[in-house]
C-alpha cells in the first residue's frame, strides 16, 4: 500500500496536470508611470493573460520585498496570469535593488528599512498603480476593457507583506501618536507572505480595522535576513486580525525567508523541497474563491481544501467570518 505522503504527491500531480490544461499564454508589458503628485516614477511589469475571449479579468498587484524589482516573483505572477488574472508588479524606488549598488549592503539595507519614506511610499505606490490601471482600462487606454477592477487583490512578500497589510487597513502610529492609515477600499482580498509583527504598544488595535479576506503565509525557518524577526512571530497578524472576513494561515515546514521569492531551500541538494508548486496552488485557490467569486472554490477553501494542497507536516489554520444566510423570497401569491 502506498504511503500517505506518496498518495499526496500523486494527488498534487494530478491536480497540477488538470490545472495545466486550463492555462493560457502570458504577455509581458513593461511600463514606467510617473506620479506627478509625489514626483516619483513607478516602473511596473504587467502579466497579461493571452486569451481569445475579451471578458475583463480580475487584477492582482504584487509588492516585492526589500531589494527586489518588478521582474521578481515571476513564478507567482506568471502562474496567476496563466489562470486568468492580470498581474501587475510595481517596483518601489528606495527599497528596490538600488540599495545593493553602493558597496555597503548592510548599512544601506538597514537604512532602507528604517527610512519612513519607504514605509509611506510603498502603499502609496500601490494606490497610485490602481489609479493608473483605472485610467488605462478606459477607452483609449493601452489595456482598455481588459480589467475587472471590482475584483482587485493585493499581495506581497516581506516588506511587500507590510505593503499589502497597509493597503488592507493596518493602522500605524505617527511620530505625534496620531493614527495613520493607507487603507484602499478598492482592494477586495490580499495575500501577505512573511509578515513582520507590529511593534506598537497595541498591535491588536493596529489590525482591528481589516475587513477583507487574507491568506497569510510563512515557514518554520522564516527568519529575518536582518535577524530581528523569529519565524513564530510572523503569525501575529493572523492571530490578531478579527474574523470580520475570512483569514487563513499556512506555515510551510522547513521553508525559509527566500523560499517565497522563488529559491529552493538548498539549491545544491537534489532532495531539497520545491515549495513553488504548493505556493502556486494554494494562492490560486484563494484568489479563485475571493476574486473570481467562484462559489465552488469558496466552499472548498472554507471547508479545508488548502490542507489538501500542502504536505501533512505543513500547518494550515483558518478563522472564518460568519456567513449570512440568504433569505428565501416570500412567495408571490
Amino acid at each position: 500500500m502506498p504511503r500517505p505522503f506518496s498518495v499526496l504527491l500523486i494527488l498534487t500531480l494530478l491536480a497540477s496536470l488538470a490545472s495545466a490544461a486550463q492555462r493560457c499564454d502570458v504577455k509581458l508589458i513593461d511600463q514606467s508611470w510617473h506620479d506627478s503628485v509625489r514626483n516619483r516614477d513607478v516602473p511596473v511589469r504587467i502579466y497579461l493573460p493571452d486569451r481569445p475571449d475579451s471578458a475583463p479579468l480580475p487584477v492582482i498587484v504584487f509588492s516585492h520585498g526589500l531589494g527586489g524589482t518588478r521582474e521578481g516573483y515571476a513564478y507567482l505572477a506568471t502562474w496567476w496570469a496563466s489562470h486568468g488574472y492580470v498581474c501587475v508588479n510595481p517596483e518601489h524606488a528606495g527599497s528596490n535593488e538600488s540599495i545593493y549598488m553602493n558597496g555597503d549592503e548592510w548599512n544601506t539595507t538597514v537604512k532602507a528599512i528604517k527610512d519612513p519614506a519607504n514605509a509611506i511610499n510603498r502603499p502609496k505606490d500601490v494606490s497610485f498603480v490602481i489609479d493608473r490601471l483605472e485610467a488605462e482600462n478606459r477607452p483609449g487606454g493601452k489595456i482598455a476593457g481588459k480589467l475587472d477592477l471590482s475584483r482587485l487583490g493585493v499581495a506581497g512578500h516581506s516588506f511587500g507583506a507590510y505593503t499589502a497589510l497597509a493597503i488592507a487597513g493596518e493602522r500605524f502610529v505617527g511620530p505625534r501618536q496620531h493614527q495613520i492609515s493607507f487603507l484602499d477600499k478598492r482592494v477586495k482580498a490580499a495575500i501577505a507572505i512573511s509578515e513582520r509583527p507590529s511593534v506598537s504598544p497595541d498591535p491588536a488595535r493596529d489590525f482591528a480595522q481589516i475587513r477583507i479576506p487574507i491568506l497569510h503565509m510563512t515557514g518554520t525557518e522564516d527568519y529575518s535576513p536582518m535577524g530581528d524577526v523569529q519565524p513564530k512571530e510572523r503569525r501575529q497578524p493572523f492571530d490578531l486580525i478579527p474574523p470580520l472576513a475570512d483569514q487563513y494561515l499556512i506555515i510551510f515546514d522547513g521553508a525559509a525567508h527566500l523560499t517565497f521569492s522563488g529559491q529552493r531551500s538548498r539549491p545544491s541538494d537534489p532532495k531539497s523541497v520545491n515549495y513553488q508548486p504548493m505556493i502556486q496552488s494554494t494562492t490560486l485557490g484563494f484568489w479563485d474563491a475571493y476574486l473570481k467569486n467562484d462559489p465552488a472554490a469558496l466552499k472548498e477553501v472554507r471547508e479545508g481544501s488548502l490542507k489538501k494542497l500542502v504536505r501533512p507536516t505543513d500547518q494550515v489554520e483558518s478563522k472564518l467570518a460568519p456567513r449570512q444566510r440568504i433569505a428565501s423570497p416570500e412567495p408571490d401569491y
